[in-house]
């Protein structure tokens, strides 16, 4: 909020516009405006996003977007950093939203512990790991399993929508090598990778939104 007030001061606006909660919601709309699709389904993927419900963080997402309009139709978060002995698997409807909160850990935070087990300081090193998969047994095995999980995400994303046009976003789209066996194992849909699919691309997002609320 400091930031966003600094900014308007330094381009003369008194209104400065920030929602936290809308972390997955611009990486939808970064990817959908670059897709050029008018019809598609997006499937957002990231280490931890928002917290819209307290204590849980939300990690993946499922977006439909038919002539310009774009709903969250699923949404997972959860709890495994904020762990407590209250917290439990639930699901539920909220806001048109089918609502998973959970224990599990993201497919990202899984490749940030595994940069820690490799002595990487950095967790932002998970591409390393990636590369590592074709020679390591443990990041093999995970690369393996975070394809699989991811496939079954995937299938779960074309229950709700028609369209053959898929659009993935996240930081955990920067998977390049699994990204190809998703187009291998769906080969009638059309992939289309957001170009800024980190968390940087939020920002273009966040205009997109605005600017259409104007």
């Amino acid at each position: 909020l400091i930031i966003a007030k600094k900014i308007g001061e330094q381009v003369g606006v008194d209104k400065v516009y920030f929602n936290a909660n809308y972390h997955h919601l611009y990486h939808a709309k970064t990817a959908q405006h670059f897709s050029g699709f008018n019809d598609c389904v997006i499937v957002v993927m990231d280490g931890g996003g928002s917290q819209l419900f307290p204590t849980y963080q939300e990690i993946e997402s499922i977006y439909t977007y038919d002539k310009g309009e774009l709903k969250r139709v699923y949404l997972h978060a959860t709890c495994n950093r904020f762990p407590y002995e209250g917290h439990a698997d639930k699901k539920f409807k909220f806001e048109n939203t089918d609502v998973y909160l959970s224990n599990n850990k993201s497919m990202g935070m899984m490749f940030e512990d595994m940069c820690l087990e490799y002595n990487m300081k950095d967790v932002g090193d998970a591409g390393k790991i990636m590369g590592m998969a074709a020679y390591e047994e443990k990041p093999m095995q995970l690369q393996e399993h975070s394809k699989n999980y991811t496939i079954e995400l995937l299938k779960k994303a074309f229950t709700y929508s028609d369209s053959d046009n898929v659009v993935l976003s996240g930081g955990y789209a920067l998977n390049c090598v699994n990204n190809y066996e998703y187009v291998k194992k769906f080969i009638d849909k059309n992939f289309f990778i957001d170009p800024v699919a980190h968390d940087g691309g939020t920002a273009i997002g966040a205009a997109l939104y605005l600017n259409e609320k104007k």
